[in-house]
């Protein structure tokens, strides 16, 4: 007899191209807003990559067509997990235990926020 659990709502291919467009997003908005106009490593920065990982899990969430909230947060995580490899990598120094709690948590609440929208609509797009 098999249990269902939340492990068996994750769609991974939708995972994993939520994380690919979370970081496309990312790096075209770096490349095509952020650097041309001169702006480094602030909030306004943060903002960008926050609401890439929000497009990239409303992504997931839309194409696994279920647990919308557990596959966005999935694609969070993942996010977040590519951003803090990155950073390790170029700046180690910078990594705290504070940044670190920042970079998850703010990275979930997209995630959710994300998943949350694309569960909404999919169910109002669906329902009438």
């Amino acid at each position: 007899m098999h249990q269902h659990d939340w492990l068996d709502d994750i769609r991974w291919l939708a995972v994993v191209q939520g994380v690919l467009l979370a970081l496309t997003v990312q790096v075209l908005a770096t490349m095509l807003v952020l650097a041309p106009l001169g702006i480094g490593l602030d909030w306004t920065a943060v903002v960008v990559v926050e609401l890439s990982v929000a497009a990239g899990a409303f992504a997931c969430a839309w194409l696994a067509r279920q647990a919308a909230l557990i596959n966005g947060l999935v694609v969070a995580c993942g996010s977040a997990l590519v951003s803090l490899s990155a950073t390790a990598l170029t700046q180690p120094d910078e990594l705290t235990i504070s940044s670190v709690l920042f970079l998850f948590g703010s990275f979930a609440l997209m995630g959710l926020a994300g998943g949350l929208i694309a569960g909404q609509l999919r169910r109002f797009a669906f329902v009438r």
